[in-house]
């Protein structure tokens, strides 16, 4: 079972499930999300490792996590061109197996990518989503926003710029879905068919109408960023410059290599040993 903090233990939970890969802005952007999710009550943060196995100099920045249950895991991808795919999957292979122990289980999954921005808030609002929530996402494709369209609280389409061709125009961060309609549809995952095409398919294996869908709109109508946080190659060591009469004590006894390639020999998953989570 999941466990997590027990003050908020009344709240549906929130479930965010986040992909990550090896690459020069990995930490900060985990540590930023981290900072939001610490922010969010009863929240259980899920962050899957596209590698053979987990990093454990990732795994101590993310590690003091405090709002709910972290689990750190791996999945290496077996084509980079669906990056995300497999670690999404695995995710939610993890969350139907703790939710199938129990049933009546009230939470909600979000698909929270480490290189976005997000409204605290408004993610606090998404546990009550009943069967799917869809919302605005800002900065899409060079786009204000990508989302719905709504007409007296129903959703009848979407605005996009990006396959406009798609039954649902949205992008990875403009959804969430409610645990039991995950263990309704135990076949639902993502699926690499077509390229740009992983959020359409993966909602329509729910059979809901695009009117059901359930439009979050928040205080200001846009609440999550697709602000992409822009990656360096890293290719000269540091500069290190000491005076021939001093000895420098605080110069970190790691290089690029051990610090974002490193990997763990202690097993394919690392849990938080002070808020652990069994599955």
């Amino acid at each position: 079972m999941w466990l997590g903090s027990k003050l908020h233990a009344t709240l549906p939970k929130l479930i965010v499930v986040t992909p990550t890969y090896n690459r020069s802005a990995q930490i900060p952007d985990l540590v930023r999300l981290k900072q939001t999710l610490n922010l969010v009550p009863h929240c259980d943060w899920i962050v899957v490792e596209d590698a053979l196995q987990p990093n454990d100099h990732v795994y101590n920045y993310i590690r003091d996590f405090k709002s709910g249950a972290l689990l750190y895991v791996s999945q290496q991808s077996r084509d980079p061109i669906f990056r995300g795919k497999e670690q999404r999957n695995k995710a939610l292979q993890l969350i139907r197996r703790t939710a199938s122990k129990n049933p009546e289980m009230e939470a909600v999954v979000y698909f929270a990518d480490d290189d976005n921005s997000y409204d605290s808030n408004f993610l606090h609002s998404l546990r009550y989503t009943k069967q799917i929530a869809i919302f605005n996402v800002g900065l899409v494709t060079n786009r204000t926003l990508e989302g719905p369209l709504v007409e007296n609280n129903t959703v009848i389409g979407f605005r996009t710029g990006f396959f406009g061709n798609r039954s649902f125009c949205i992008d990875m961060a403009g959804f969430a879905v409610n645990i039991q309609l995950l263990l309704k549809f135990p076949e639902s995952n993502f699926s690499t068919a077509r390229r740009g095409r992983m959020e359409t398919e993966f909602l329509s294996t729910f059979n809901i109408p695009l009117n059901e869908f359930e439009y979050f709109h928040g205080k200001n109508g846009i609440h999550v960023w697709h602000t992409q946080t822009k990656n360096f190659a890293i290719s000269k060591p540091d500069l290190t410059i000491i005076p021939a009469n001093k000895t420098a004590t605080n110069i970190l006894a790691i290089n690029e290599k051990d610090a974002i390639t490193a990997r763990s020999t202690k097993g394919k998953e690392i849990r938080d040993k002070d808020n652990e989570s069994v599955l």
